[in-house]
């Protein structure tokens, strides 16, 4: 649409110095010894607009030339962000799915991607855990830590749901003591502390 008004106004440009140029009688005279050149005034208007004009098109051309590199870099971040955007949510899909080897795979990948993603390294030890990479799992973890300081309940009832799954009581009762003193009143805590004292009579009375 600009381009279009912009051509209409050209249009009418050179109309009206066409006009002009019938009923003025000016003229100018530029002089560079040896050379003397007569231009009509109208036709030296015309000329010093169109300088003008390619000047402006040539700063616009070198600008756009110059912010080129900033820009690429922008694209390729808005594509990395929304690739690790969508691996994250096909990622949930996967643990949600119980197929928990892509599950982790893509949530991996999200990271990969973009290493802010702390949700992804939840995921990640969910799925880990889910297949008993227990390792991996616990490597996914301190990452967490490392990532989101500021998400420590959630990593300390993950870490304890995982290592009742495992078997391990004791580091899950350390893990909900800790997750009691920042929010005492958490409402899954409590279910899990009895899960891990009936573990640990159940493993008492099996000795």
């Amino acid at each position: 649409m600009r381009a279009l008004i912009w051509i209409v106004v050209l249009f009418a440009l050179a109309v009206g110095f066409t006009m002009a140029g019938k009923y003025d009688p000016g003229y100018a005279v530029l002089v560079y010894p040896p050379y003397r050149v007569e231009l009509s005034l109208t036709l030296m208007v015309a000329v010093f607009l169109v300088l003008l004009v390619l000047g402006h098109l040539f700063f616009r051309l070198a600008s756009a030339t110059l912010r080129l590199p900033e820009q690429v870099r922008t694209f390729r971040a808005r594509q990395r962000e929304q690739k690790s955007r969508e691996a994250l949510s096909e990622a949930l899909t996967a643990l949600l799915e119980m197929r928990y080897n892509r599950a982790e795979n893509r949530a991996a990948e999200a990271l990969s991607l973009d290493s802010t993603q702390w949700q992804a390294t939840l995921i990640a030890a969910r799925a880990a855990h889910e297949t008993k990479a227990y390792s991996r799992r616990d490597g996914y973890l301190a990452q967490l830590e490392q990532l989101a300081p500021d998400q420590a309940m959630v990593r300390l009832i993950t870490e304890a749901d995982c290592l009742l799954g495992e078997g391990r009581a004791d580091a899950a009762l350390v893990r909900l003591k800790q997750a009691a003193i920042l929010d005492p009143k958490h409402g899954v805590l409590e279910k899990l502390e009895a899960r891990a004292h009936q573990m640990l009579k159940d493993q008492q009375q099996a000795v």
